[in-house]
């Protein structure tokens, strides 16, 4: 479970940052995080991108635990701590860090964004091997596990999880854009 979290935790915090940034709306420190749509906006988004990694994991458990881990066998009081502590939680702190750095310094929040993606980016060169086949950590050892760039039992989650999210991220552009020529 720790994997997952290392894993995945810079990509939803990445989330967060980048919704705080879209934030057009001035938050004070009277509990305002709850008001504010972007914060829900990204919690939506973090919602599909953990809908698709759990659907992926009932698809190719063993892989889902790529990162040099097995365990098949997590019972559902294990995939609501991961889906509740190990995906929310981060993206919740991604925002904050974010509202918080944009406090600080006007752009430091770009500051957050880039840290977030620099560490994305060193955890996937990192584990490309594993990440780059599905199967089971013998499958990976012995050459038998599928292409992820080909047909392998996480192609359709992965494919349609993306498109989702895509396609609810332009939504987001869209009301951003509408927002900022607003308060303009």
């Amino acid at each position: 479970m720790i994997s997952t979290f290392i894993i995945d935790s810079p990509t939803l915090m990445l989330f967060g940052a980048l919704f705080a940034r879209l934030n057009t709306q001035k938050l004070g420190g009277n509990g305002d995080l709850l008001k504010s749509s972007w914060f829900f906006r990204g919690l939506i988004l973090s919602a599909l991108f953990t809908a698709t990694a759990l659907w992926s994991y009932f698809r190719a458990p063993d892989w889902m635990w790529m990162y040099f881990l097995e365990d098949s066998q997590t019972s559902i009081p294990g995939l609501i701590y991961i889906v509740i502590v190990l995906y929310f939680f981060p993206y919740c702190l991604g925002y904050i860090w974010g509202i918080w750095a944009e406090r600080k310094g006007k752009n430091l929040s770009f500051l957050v964004i880039g840290m977030a993606v620099v560490l994305n980016l060193y955890i996937i060169g990192a584990t490309f091997s594993r990440y780059q086949v599905v199967g089971t950590l013998e499958e990976f050892r012995s050459g038998t596990a599928a292409r992820l760039s080909g047909p392998n039992p996480v192609s359709l989650p992965m494919n349609l999880g993306a498109a989702v999210m895509v396609l609810f991220g332009i939504y987001c552009i869209v009301k951003f854009i509408k927002e900022s020529r607003k308060t303009s």
